[in-house]
């Protein structure tokens, strides 16, 4: 599940993602900026360890009623013991 503030819309793709430590997995956001001003939007994962993920680029100016795209790529630490299941990023 991707969150964001009212007036902006975020998608994943793909929206579901399965993470082996020491394994990078690729995804890509895009940013829909709804408002009718330009602004800028930088880009954060939040409920992961933001040591594992990088973006590109890290933040996206848009238009109004345009949308962009980033990279994420996500490479949890081999050595971090994390409890298997689902989680939310």
């Amino acid at each position: 599940m991707v969150s964001a503030p009212r007036g902006i819309r975020i998608r994943a793709v793909p929206e579901v993602i399965e993470l082996a430590p020491g394994e990078p997995v690729t995804l890509a956001v895009e940013v829909f900026n709804t408002t009718d001003v330009v602004d800028q939007f930088q880009l954060a994962a939040v409920g992961i360890n933001p040591d594992w993920v990088s973006f590109s680029p890290p933040a996206l100016s848009l238009f109004p009623s345009s949308a962009g795209t980033a990279e994420v790529t996500i490479l949890v630490d081999s050595a971090y013991a994390y409890t298997a299941g689902r989680h939310m990023i």
